[in-house]
């Protein structure tokens, strides 16, 4: 039921048991997910969303590169 809506955003999974906690956080489809609370986000984590949530990502060093060009020289 999580992932039937075009939102993708963040989620959340609450319960005591982390190994079924670990299970269905990982089969969610959403750019972030948070086990027992919801919406840490640290500025050296990752932080983007799929489907209709955003384009791309800020913070860590993926969010970093979108603000990068790659450029070989060769000679």
């Amino acid at each position: 039921m999580a992932n039937d809506n075009e939102a993708g955003l963040g989620g959340s999974v609450w319960t005591n048991d982390m190994n079924k906690a670990n299970d269905v956080a990982s089969k969610m489809e959403c750019g972030s997910v948070w086990i027992n609370k919801h919406g840490a986000v640290q500025p050296n984590s990752p932080f983007g969303g799929v489907k209709s949530s955003g384009l791309g990502v800020e913070f860590g060093e993926e969010g970093l590169l979108a603000y990068t060009n790659i450029q070989c020289i060769l000679s």
